[in-house]
């Protein structure tokens, strides 16, 4: 064997570990693509809503995860009624139920997470990502009635039975109850009627943390 070929084999050699650490991280990825785009779940974790329960046909898990952070436990769903996004009658439902040990912090993660959301919805009808003006809770989100809700306090991002002309392409209801805040994120194509908020409503009170 010549001695350019030694030294091209040796100068291979050396890039083997790096080869197989490439190997991994792409396997990694396209084994986590697979997962999700599958809607395949990894976390044996119980889910609280189908689409069912709200007057579909057919329901499709597309996310679920329980998940401490700091002193916040933090249960996410997000359930559709078709694999297939690309159908016009696609819907989903995401929720966020957090559930914090400090109550006193509970009203302050609620405030925050609202801004968060309006921060982004602010950015994407002005095509900016660096929205810093002051947001007003109470004059920037429509007001809900607490009672039907059930809860202390009940916000939307609009108001569902009457959006604005200029909208964001999603809607978001806030609520607090004790110590928990729950968000319920939806297409602004998704029909709230009474049936529907009597069974989400009731989901800010499921015992998920102690499964």
């Amino acid at each position: 064997m010549s001695f350019k070929k030694i030294s091209s084999l040796i100068r291979n050699e050396r890039k083997w570990p790096l080869y197989i650490v490439e190997i991994f991280v792409v396997g990694g990825i396209l084994i986590n693509n697979f997962f999700l785009s599958n809607g395949i779940i990894l976390d044996d974790v119980t889910p609280i809503l189908s689409m069912k329960d709200l007057g579909y046909n057919d329901s499709q898990i597309r996310e679920i995860s329980l998940k401490s952070y700091k002193n916040t436990d933090i249960y996410n769903l997000r359930v559709a009624n078709t694999k297939d996004l690309s159908l016009d009658d696609y819907e989903f439902v995401h929720i966020k139920i957090f559930n914090v040990n400090d109550e006193s912090a509970t009203y302050d993660l609620l405030v925050d997470e609202m801004k968060a959301t309006k921060k982004k919805e602010k950015e994407w009808l002005l095509n900016s990502n660096n929205y810093k003006n002051e947001i007003d809770i109470d004059k920037e989100f429509y007001k809900l009635d607490k009672v039907k809700w059930n809860t202390e306090y009940a916000y939307s991002l609009y108001d569902y039975n009457n959006y604005p002309e200029n909208k964001y392409y999603r809607n978001y209801i806030f609520l607090k109850k004790d110590n928990r805040v729950m968000i319920i994120e939806f297409q602004i194509s998704f029909e709230i009627n009474e049936q529907r908020v009597n069974v989400l409503k009731e989901l800010i009170n499921t015992d998920v943390f102690n499964n």
